[in-house]
């Protein structure tokens, strides 16, 4: 059985678009779980015919990763797959996906994910320096597909795939450290660690219709806008944590030590002209060095939990 789990927070019309797009696959799921993170609660899509959709008003807010956690324990299903509410898939994308698990050491099954409706890839797959912790999504901006099946990913954004068991033996989403940013990537280092794969699926295919082709910076000046300075302040707690927890030796003293100012000065100056009021973007440059001293202040305190 396959399980869908998607959190949404007041995207009423992308969701649909994506239930819609679930119902015409060639897979349709067993289970659709909507996690609605609104606090005052929004999402109430209207019935599917052949789908069958709870919703749960979890009201967690920003906390996507507390989101997904209550969806996947939930279910009853073999397979989770999460996606979020701004995404829709292909039709062949679930079972494709669910087909790579026959393979008994895959641990987390991404699909590629393109920009909206056009033939340019958005991510097909993470690849994060040890040295320096700066992400790469694979295949960005790219037309043709390589001829692989398959291929090693570090984690996925927006749409993977994880067996119930795996979610199991490393207890789902650190919710706790990581509620937003890098909650993905959390999850897929502790799944390695368990010596699993965490794999793309060429033939897996999902669009993707956020924020696509933003910097950082103005990314996260467009969030305080809609949703506070909580986010900003978060991505740069969590970068802090997760590279903490994961990198060691002389990676952890690059990355934490040198690498991560280098990020916070570079973002903060790409928040400076982004299309907003100033106040907004002085907001936002604010939270990122917040988060910064907080996660800095855990590392010396030994409580990043690496």
């Amino acid at each position: 059985m396959i399980a869908v789990v998607i959190p949404t927070y007041r995207r009423p019309d992308m969701l649909r678009a994506l239930l819609l797009s679930l119902r015409t696959g060639t897979r349709v799921p067993d289970e659709v779980i909507v996690v609605d993170n609104d606090p005052t609660g929004s999402a109430s899509p209207e019935p599917i015919d052949g789908l069958h959709v709870r919703v749960i008003q979890a009201g967690l807010g920003l906390s996507v990763a507390g989101a997904r956690n209550v969806g996947w324990k939930e279910s009853s299903s073999d397979i989770t797959f999460f996606i979020d509410d701004d995404n829709v898939v292909e039709p062949t994308a679930i079972a494709e996906l669910a087909r790579s698990f026959e393979i008994g050491d895959v641990g987390l099954a991404g699909p590629i994910i393109y920009a909206g409706d056009g033939g340019t890839i958005w991510c097909a797959g993470i690849t994060r320096s040890p040295w320096t912790g700066f992400t790469r999504c694979l295949l960005s901006g790219a037309t043709e597909l390589p001829s692989e099946s398959t291929w090693l990913t570090e984690d996925m954004p927006d749409a993977f795939a994880v067996p119930r068991d795996v979610l199991e033996a490393v207890g789902g989403f650190d919710e706790q450290c990581f509620p937003i940013h890098y909650e993905e990537a959390d999850l897929g280092a502790r799944i390695r660690e368990c010596g699993l794969r965490t794999i793309v699926v060429r033939d897996a295919r999902v669009r993707h219709y956020g924020w696509v082709g933003l910097s950082a910076g103005r990314a996260m000046v467009r969030a305080t806008v809609s949703h506070g300075e909580g986010r900003a302040r978060q991505m740069a707690l969590s970068r802090i944590r997760f590279h903490a927890r994961h990198s060691r030796g002389l990676h952890r003293v690059s990355s934490v030590g040198l690498f991560i100012p280098v990020w916070l000065v570079v973002t903060s100056m790409a928040c400076l002209p982004a299309r907003a009021p100033l106040i907004s973007r002085l907001t936002t440059v604010r939270a990122i060095w917040a988060g910064a001293i907080a996660g800095y202040a855990e590392l010396v305190a030994g409580r990043t939990g690496g």
